[in-house]
């Protein structure tokens, strides 16, 4: 009997089965391990500096919080996002989250730069849960999928069992930031005691903060100090004027 290892199996499937980029179809090497080209990697559309210091998306006056963050009341101290969910990487979140390419965040992270700060002071990585009815429909959190890459990058300990949404709620895309908010208003719930005071929370589309922001409003009810939130993508907003306007989401 003929015994092969899995990087004999790997070589002999990839022949037979040639890999492609999930993007432009280019066939890739035999031993490449990702699911990206070189050439699409490059188009990936970035977050870039500066930076709103809240929301974490792009924001030409540095320091200064954007329109969007201005006069609200948020939980988490700040969020850190690689990504612009458009183009490419909006591609690739919806293959993860509806065509189960859960694999797909691998290769994500091999051309994406993770900033030190993210994991300054941080004593556990936790992501935001999905509803058990989705968490069943799709198979897997790809938040949770996420949070392990942050995991294995830091080796910080990664909680899983820890917060739970109790709440089915509306599926988000199509609502205002006030619905979102409302939305998301009592949908989790700590289910067992901690001592963590700094907490990097993690997801994966951040749009208005509604979802970590509710997180972010337990865990610090809960005792915890800092909420550091990491969001792979952020929907970045075409600048919008605002004149004499006060802005609450109380």
């Amino acid at each position: 009997m003929i015994i092969m290892n899995n990087k004999y199996i790997n070589v002999l499937l990839n022949l037979i089965f040639p890999s492609r980029c999930l993007f432009c179809k280019e066939l890739l090497a035999i031993d490449y391990e990702y699911y990206l080209c070189n050439n699409c990697a490059e188009i990936l559309p970035f977050n870039n500096p500066p930076y709103c210091p809240i929301c974490g998306r792009h924001f030409p006056l540095e320091g200064k919080p954007c329109i969007e963050c201005s006069g609200k009341k948020f939980y988490f101290d700040n969020n850190y996002a690689p990504l612009d969910y458009s183009g490419l990487s909006k591609k690739i979140i919806r293959d993860i989250k509806y065509r189960s390419k859960k694999h797909y965040i691998f290769s994500i992270f091999k051309f994406i730069t993770i900033p030190e700060q993210v994991f300054k002071d941080v004593e556990c990585i936790v992501a935001v849960p999905l509803h058990k009815s989705r968490l069943k429909q799709r198979g897997y959190n790809q938040a949770l999928l996420i949070a392990r890459e942050l995991h294995n990058l830091s080796n910080i300990p990664l909680e899983t069992n820890w917060i739970i949404r109790t709440k089915k709620t509306k599926t988000q895309y199509s609502l205002t930031g006030r619905a979102r908010m409302h939305n998301m208003r009592g949908s989790f719930s700590l289910i067992s005691a901690h001592k963590y005071k700094s907490v990097l929370l993690v997801d994966d589309i951040y749009t208005t903060g509604s979802t970590i922001n509710e997180v972010a409003r337990i865990l610090k009810e809960s005792g915890v100090n800092k909420v550091t939130a990491f969001s792979l993508n952020v929907v970045i907003k075409k600048p919008i004027m605002v004149v004499n306007q006060k802005r609450d989401i109380n």
